[in-house]
């Protein structure tokens, strides 16, 4: 992981993708009252490949970290529509489908082999749906399957869910290097706690909204998480940033997302590649970017009333 010592450039584009013939699909882009689709999620696999989503067109794009386009895969000839997240664990894919313009409505979880094999698909059971603050789903060091609620605030284990009632599950923990992660409400409103096995991570937040989600857990124990930080309520100004933390929980490094840059909203637009540093993809209006996040020592506020961007150990645990 390299950290800069001084303040620049918030990321390097490593390479750009087209929107058309040979590249990927938006829907509804420059098109007054409505919203754009495109890709919106990304993931790498053992061997260092990206995937890429690319709903509007049903498939699933691999390349290398040099732009090289290897392979696509046909979602719609495994019977498989609106992919709306994106996983990869150790062993292959892990997508998750709602689709709402088919009878009945569609939530499902679907497995993958690296090279587009069907392995197995989980009917999502009523009270783990949209309504209930479904939000996207999670793989952990484990391998466990996670549908995450209210943007993983909450985290239900698949395997349960599919086998008990709904009133009968309980949240569970997202595991890794043998510790336990999980999001707990604060001492006091607007204030986040992200527990890093006895480690008690939090923020000082603008306006007291935002939160602090766990991006992933690297082989010594170091770890990626995310804050967003909500600058102005009016507007829904939001910084977000990424911050590296060593397996004690002190920060390390910060990076910036760039939202601000974004052409249209992006769910799972975070990924950390095998040699541990993060990537981003980056919709412009008539292509889409894969970026890398460059890290600083610190970051000076967005807004000159903003909080200084940090995650830090807190002194007490909730």
């Amino acid at each position: 992981m390299e950290i800069r010592e001084q303040p620049g450039p918030l990321y390097e584009t490593l390479f750009s993708i087209p929107v058309g013939e040979g590249g990927v699909t938006y829907r509804g882009g420059g098109v007054a009252e409505m919203q754009t689709n495109g890709p919106n999620a990304l993931a790498f696999t053992p061997d260092d490949a990206l995937i890429l989503t690319d709903p509007v067109s049903y498939r699933l794009l691999k390349y290398d970290l040099s732009g090289r386009f290897l392979s696509a895969i046909d979602l719609l000839s495994l019977d498989i529509l609106n992919v709306v997240d994106l996983r990869a664990s150790e062993t292959g894919l892990v997508l998750l489908e709602i689709s709402l313009n088919v009878a009945p409505p569609r939530f499902r979880v679907h497995r993958l082999s690296f090279d587009g094999e069907l392995i197995a698909t989980a009917e999502i059971p009523e009270g783990f749906r949209l309504e209930n603050g479904l939000s996207g789903i999670a793989v952990d060091c484990e391998g466990d399957i996670f549908l995450e609620i209210e943007g993983g605030f909450r985290l239900y284990r698949l395997a349960e869910v599919l086998e008990k009632p709904a009133d009968k599950v309980a949240p569970s923990e997202y595991r890794c290097q043998g510790k336990a992660y999980r999001a707990v409400r604060g001492d006091r409103e607007g204030t986040p706690i992200l527990m890093a096995g006895d480690v008690a991570l939090t923020t000082s937040l603008t306006t007291g909204f935002g939160g602090l989600g766990l991006l992933g857990v690297l082989a010594d124990g170091s770890l990626y998480v995310t804050r967003e930080d909500v600058l102005d309520l009016s507007v829904v100004k939001v910084d977000k940033t990424v911050h590296y933390l060593d397996a004690q929980g002190h920060q390390r490094g910060v990076a910036r997302f760039p939202l601000d840059e974004y052409f249209y909203y992006v769910l799972r637009s975070l990924a950390i590649g095998r040699e541990g540093r993060v990537y981003a993809l980056l919709p412009r209006s008539n292509a889409v970017e894969i970026v890398r996040l460059n890290f600083y020592h610190q970051l000076e506020p967005l807004l000159p009333n903003g909080v200084v961007p940090s995650v830090d150990v807190a002194n007490t645990l909730p």
